[in-house]
Formats: C-alpha cells, structure tokens, sequence
C-alpha cells in the first residue's frame, strides 16, 4: 500500500495521502479512487483506530473553500469504511509557510 505519510496522534493512526489539483475538481474521479484504495488496504491489514488525512494542494487560496466543501460532500457519500479529514492548502501559502522561494535562473 503506497500513502505520503503516517503519523500516531492521541493514539490514534493517520495515514496521510497528498494530492495536488491544478485546477479545482481537475481530477476529483482519480482522488476518490486513491481515498478507496487506502481504505480498502486499511480494512484488509484490520488497522484500528486509523484515519485517512487527505491533504489537498490547490493553485489558488480563493478556491480552498469550495474545493474543502466539495470533498468532504465527497467522502460524506462514499460510505467509506475508514474516516476521512479533508484540509486543503494553497501553493503559495505552503511556499510562505515552508520557506520554499521561487529562483531567478533555476
């Protein structure tokens, strides 16, 4: 099973799966499909006490609040076996907060 990162909070697992969208809903049929998988996975292994943190990277800060919306709408009506946390991130505001600077010639 493939995810971006795993960590134990208040004794609980999260397993983190990171997804960037170009453009908001780009790829929202490609997203659900990760989310299953990992639940699935989570299922067959018998994890307890586990959730899925699905971050979201979005190109720009304005689209955070319908894309936040819009996939917790998602994973609300996939029934999953595995709770969900949606968080959604802008690229500049990861950029700022991870020091992360843009390079004149590369």
């Amino acid at each position: 099973m493939g995810f971006d990162g795993a960590f134990v909070s208040n004794g609980r697992l999260n397993i983190v799966e990171v997804k960037y969208l170009a453009r908001p809903f780009a790829n929202l049929p490609g997203l659900e499909a990760s989310i299953h998988r990992l639940a699935k996975a989570i299922s067959q292994y018998r994890w307890r006490n586990v959730q899925i943190v699905l971050a979201v990277v979005v190109e720009s800060s304005e689209d955070i609040p319908k894309v936040t919306v819009r996939l917790q709408s998602l994973v609300d009506q996939s029934s999953l076996p595995v709770p969900v946390i949606v968080r959604c991130y802008s690229f500049s505001e990861l950029q700022q907060k991870f020091g992360i600077a843009e390079t004149v010639d590369g």
